[in-house]
């Protein structure tokens, strides 16, 4: 038998052998899932939104938040998990008036035997709280899976808050290196107060726009 004629039929039975393996890892599935209207408004602010606050010391800050972006997936790997996340940007501007994101509000659906899994994270500067399930009322530190302290009340100039969500150093170790020293946020995940570390000014949530 020719040299070339057993490189082919070696060929052959190599692809023989290998076309059941590569058919499995090319089996795909259809994922029908997706972050629904109700879960949504989890996310407390909307398009273009603006919250300004107001320090102690009479200085001025503002958060504006993009619109909502939305991802899920269709065809897939048939090993892989289905999953869709929306989520929101919050922004400020530095010095030279450039707009930079500073945080996130984040939905994440997953694949989860039976019904999908809804959770929920807040990324604020350098720190990350999270819901383990959207039913869930306790708001835990990413870096410790501890819950957050809540205060029965918190006075933000006229608006008294009732059970605010509270985050100091004492709670994570991340609070020791951040530019913040404590966050509070409404019970509905608003911030309200942020105590900036560096200047010692307490920032109060004074105003929040509509839709621009």
């Amino acid at each position: 038998m020719k040299k070339k004629t057993r490189h082919i039929l070696a060929i052959s039975a190599l692809a023989l052998f290998l076309t059941p393996f590569l058919n499995s890892c090319l089996k795909t599935k259809t994922c029908n899932i997706e972050i629904s209207e109700e879960e949504k408004s989890w996310i407390p602010y909307n398009e273009s939104q603006l919250a300004v606050y107001q320090s102690d010391s009479g200085n001025y800050d503002s958060i504006t938040f993009s619109g909502m972006y939305n991802y899920a997936d269709g065809e897939i790997s048939e090993g892989n998990t289905c999953q869709a996340s929306s989520y929101i940007f919050m922004q400020t501007t530095n010095s030279s008036g450039q707009p930079y994101n500073i945080g996130r509000y984040l939905l994440y659906k997953r694949e989860n035997g039976g019904a999908p899994l809804t959770q929920a994270a807040v990324t604020f500067v350098d720190i990350e709280f999270y819901l383990s399930s959207l039913d869930d009322e306790n708001l835990l530190v990413s870096a410790t899976s501890n819950p957050l302290e809540t205060l029965d009340s918190l006075a933000v100039g006229d608006t008294v808050f009732r059970n605010v969500y509270h985050i100091s150093s004492q709670d994570t170790a991340t609070l020791s290196y951040s530019q913040l020293k404590d966050v509070y946020f409404s019970e509905d995940f608003r911030i309200v107060r942020y105590d900036v570390r560096s200047s010692q000014e307490i920032f109060e949530l004074i105003h929040l726009d509509d839709n621009q």
